[in-house]
């Protein structure tokens, strides 16, 4: 996801400072809550801190472990795991591990042993569970607030970047019914990727007919030429990468609970 944050200040505000007490910040939060956005938005608020930069590691791009260590190297620069950890540590650098889940364990051990050989690294990662290691730092990342009964809707965030997301996608948000806008973000659950992507609908179809078709199919919930990492593409796309995480009797159960 990209484009300015929108109803993230205090979570902003909290990741930064925790990247003052703790060497590993983690991100936790169901797919398509914006754990990446808001990592990205830290590192750019705090890239004047870290004399080294900031290095970014996309693990989406592998689904073998035993890659991990690879990948984590490569993409920052390095010839082999054992030359990143060689690397001169006396300056500052901030690491964004982005998307662990799928690799959690490896991941786990590859993060300890950067942390253990380089003592100035700082590590923001987002994952959809813990680390589970020693000195992390847990930041729990929930939806976005959806308006109350009784309460005016354009002050709610999840309405506030719909309606942002819409004037993006080039749509006309000023005919938007706000009520229906409410509602909208209401039965999205106020999730970031649930709410861009319905934004992006806008230019074909009205509020009105998205919230229709809700009813019938979550395909409406699809952007078939978004050109982003495939998780983002659809809604459909995310639950499919949360269920594959899922152990096989835990995805036998899960089937047969949705019966």
């Amino acid at each position: 996801m990209i484009g300015t944050l929108v109803g993230r200040d205090a979570e902003l505000d909290e990741v930064e400072a925790r990247t003052r007490t703790s060497r590993l910040v983690t991100v936790v939060g169901p797919g398509g809550v914006g754990k990446t956005s808001l990592a990205r938005a830290v590192a750019e608020r705090v890239a004047s801190n870290y004399p080294l930069g900031v290095g970014e590691i996309d693990l989406t791009r592998i689904d073998d472990a035993m890659a991990v260590r690879g990948t984590l190297a490569t993409q920052l620069g390095f010839d082999s795991f054992d030359a990143l950890l060689s690397s001169p540590g006396d300056r500052p650098m901030l690491l964004l591990v982005d998307n662990c889940e799928h690799v959690l364990d490896t991941c786990a051990a590859a993060i300890t042993q950067v942390l253990g050989s380089c003592r100035q690294p700082v590590v923001i990662a987002t994952s959809r569970a813990p680390l589970e290691l020693p000195g992390e730092s847990v930041v729990s990342l929930a939806p976005l607030a959806t308006p109350r009964a009784g309460a005016d809707p354009a002050t709610c965030a999840s309405v506030q970047l719909f309606l942002r997301r819409v004037r993006e996608a080039g749509a006309d948000a000023a005919d938007a019914d706000i009520e229906v806008v409410g509602e909208l973000c209401r039965r999205l659950d106020g999730l970031p990727l649930a709410i861009e992507i319905a934004a992006a609908r806008t230019r074909t179809m009205a509020v009105g007919e998205i919230a229709a078709r809700l009813d019938e199919a979550i395909d409406v919930l699809d952007r078939p030429r978004f050109r982003g990492a495939p998780r983002h593409r659809s809604i459909a796309e995310t639950i499919r990468w949360s269920r594959d995480l899922l152990p096989e009797r835990q995805r036998r159960l899960l089937e047969e609970l949705a019966v």
